[in-house]
């Protein structure tokens, strides 16, 4: 894949991403728990096939396990947003895999 081509989908990917786990914390997960969350995405890595995708994100203000059990088990959910949102500008989106970054 071109390097332009791979970067300009990178950028793509990472806001529409963001919105859709700002917005599931905010209305899914905050109703659950009944706590503030604040999900923030630090890097995205994607394979040269566009098979997969690393998604690395930090949990404020303290991490905690069930979050991120709750977003790795939605992450079909998000692709499927993302397909929903994406769908005249990308054919195939990648599955996606979370790696929470604890620095």
């Amino acid at each position: 894949m071109n390097v332009l081509k791979k970067k300009k989908l990178l950028s793509i990917l990472y806001i529409e991403m963001s919105q859709i786990l700002n917005e599931d914390m905010r209305n899914n997960y905050c109703i659950q728990n009944l706590k503030n969350v604040i999900v923030t995405l630090i890097k995205i890595d994607m394979s040269s096939d566009i098979n997969s995708m690393k998604i690395y994100i930090k949990i404020y203000p303290i991490f905690d396990k069930k979050i991120e059990n709750f977003i790795v088990l939605r992450s079909n959910i998000y692709r499927k947003l993302l397909s929903k949102n994406l769908r005249y500008y990308v054919k195939k989106i990648p599955k996606l895999y979370f790696h929470v970054f604890n620095n």
